[in-house]
């Protein structure tokens, strides 16, 4: 069974002709897309860019109270995309945010969670 969330919310964001399959697979690319742009140019002041609550993926499992059937969740067995790129990359942002690391650092964090994204998640079958 299909993880359930709010038809509007859901429908609001990616059309309700979709299929479930298809708008995971839109949220995914849409992430990559995302941190794509930001690896060009963070902007620390731009926050929200890197917030879970706001990520096209997350964005279809809302609250945040469970990951269950997110691909990300799928592919690790771990919520909140603890210990993964994406993660890292949530952590590099508050560090440039704080002056705690360089823009290249941040730069290679945001490529590297696009990377595995897409060459893991994306393009996985889930094995």
């Amino acid at each position: 069974m299909k993880h359930l969330i709010p038809a509007a919310m859901f429908n609001r964001k990616y059309g309700a002709e979709m299929a479930w399959a298809e708008k995971q697979k839109k949220a995914i690319e849409d992430e990559i897309a995302m941190f794509r742009r930001n690896s060009v140019e963070p902007d620390a002041d731009d926050n929200e860019s890197l917030t879970l609550s706001e990520w096209p993926l997350c964005s279809l499992y809302p609250g945040m109270s469970t990951c269950e059937g997110c691909p990300v969740f799928i592919k690790t067995g771990i919520e909140h995309c603890d210990g993964t790129p994406i993660k890292m990359a949530i952590q590099m942002w508050d560090d440039y945010s704080d002056g705690e690391t360089s823009i290249g650092g941040l730069s290679n964090a945001i490529t590297e969670a696009a990377d595995w994204l897409e060459n893991e998640v994306l393009n996985d079958d889930h094995d």
